[in-house]
């Protein structure tokens, strides 16, 4: 797809973020990115800024960044979301 930087901001024990990292891997293996996994509890930085605001995928590239709330998100749903934030 691309070169952008892709990241899960998750935290532990949450079961959105479980699946949205299912997702991430399934999408990332069919459509060939790279992709980050980051635990936001592990900096207060990242925990002020997402708060309970996880599953999150930032996509950042030249243009900027794209932040897309994955949870609850079907494949077809995350695909399409992706592809748009990959350009």
């Amino acid at each position: 797809m691309t070169s952008a930087r892709v990241v899960l901001y998750t935290r532990e024990e949450c079961s959105h973020c479980d699946e949205a990292l299912k997702l991430l891997r399934s999408l990332s293996a069919a459509h060939g990115f790279r992709w980050d996994s980051v635990d936001v509890d592990s900096d207060p930085a990242l925990a002020a800024r997402f708060g309970d605001r996880v599953p999150v995928v930032l996509v950042g590239c030249e243009a900027g960044e794209v932040e897309l709330a994955v949870a609850g998100m079907d494949a077809a749903s995350a695909t399409t979301a992706l592809r748009a934030a990959l350009g």
